[in-house]
């Protein structure tokens, strides 16, 4: 998550991932996309209202490292899992952000990107259930 924090902080004045145009005339003027909107770049460092997708990539990022960090100071069962969680948790984060840049529209880069984390999304999903069954105790067996 901190990689992520970094990367997404480092894109903001670079305009890479930058999010989509927001107008009031047509998002309107009460929006929550017109209330989130920041002056941003794109890539050829055009600055308009955009939706600050770096930054909440950065926020996403940022929560998800303290609650990890939560986890592993509880001690809970999910530690031998802390790096498969770290994998979700930015895929996540990643799946949802991305339809909001500003190359989302059609089948795009950012689009191709979420189909892909959705996969790994799922294939973490499986892989932390087989871990936890696995490690399951096998009660009624004797010896």
């Amino acid at each position: 998550p901190l990689i992520a924090i970094g990367a997404s902080v480092g894109c903001a004045p670079a305009g890479c991932g930058a999010g989509r145009e927001v107008f009031w005339q047509t998002d309107g003027a009460d929006s929550l996309a017109w209330r989130l909107r920041v002056e941003l770049p794109d890539l050829t460092l055009d600055y308009a209202p955009r939706l600050p997708t770096q930054w909440l990539m950065a926020s996403w990022s940022l929560i998800s490292a303290l609650a990890l960090h939560a986890l592993q100071a509880r001690r809970t069962g999910l530690r031998p899992h802390l790096w498969w969680l770290v994998v979700l948790s930015f895929c996540l984060g990643d799946t949802l952000i991305s339809p909001l840049r500003a190359d989302a529209d059609g089948v795009s880069p950012a689009v191709s990107q979420c189909i892909i984390h959705l996969r790994i999304i799922l294939l973490v999903i499986v892989a932390l259930l087989a871990g936890w069954t696995a490690r399951r105790p096998k009660h009624g067996r004797i010896g």
